[in-house]
């Protein structure tokens, strides 16, 4: 089993300009989620039947061959979820394009031979896709206001880049310096 996700990873330069924006997070009360772990998650999988793969690539590169869209994102203001994830919003142009491709991801990977029911974990969301990119996670037994770093973050305007692919990650929990 691979815990998988469907995500688009920024370009270099727009986590370079992040990290100068969240350089003064403080690493001893917070877990600081690592450059090369900094991704925007489109569809969550959970763990997926290693033999799974290579149909569930087949069926995204439909996807992304029928997308055809231009866009450009842009990480814009941030927020928190509870007092647990310190995360930077993202905003794009055209308007909605993320939520569009998420369910064209979940419709595809439903009607495709792998079938929803066969993975395990996946379940298309009911609820309202919100475009971030976790940037920090409260320690545990941390007691950070997450809501004032999220405040200061609020004004936070990063550099727009065209974002024309996504892709399939694979992570293990606490494995990493992320951990």
């Amino acid at each position: 089993m691979t815990r998988l996700f469907i995500a688009i990873r920024p370009p270099q330069p727009a986590l370079d300009h992040l990290a100068q924006a969240t350089a003064n997070l403080d690493p001893t009360s917070l877990k600081i989620v690592p450059d090369e772990n900094l991704h925007i998650t489109l569809v969550f999988l959970g763990q997926v039947p290693s033999g799974y793969i290579p149909e569930l690539c087949k069926t995204l590169d439909q996807v992304s061959d029928t997308s055809g869209r231009q866009l450009k994102l842009q990480l814009s203001g941030a927020g928190h979820f509870r007092n647990d994830s310190l995360w930077i919003g993202v905003r794009e142009c055209p308007n909605r394009w993320l939520t569009e491709l998420t369910n064209e991801v979940n419709q595809a990977i439903e009607n495709s031979p792998l079938d929803a029911r066969n993975l395990r974990n996946h379940e298309p969301r009911h609820r309202k896709f919100k475009a971030h990119l976790t940037v920090a996670r409260q320690r545990k037994g941390g007691d950070v206001d997450l809501s004032e770093i999220s405040h200061a973050l609020s004004v936070y305007q990063g550099e727009e880049w065209p974002a024309n692919d996504f892709s399939l990650f694979s992570s293990e929990l606490g494995a990493g310096r992320g951990g």
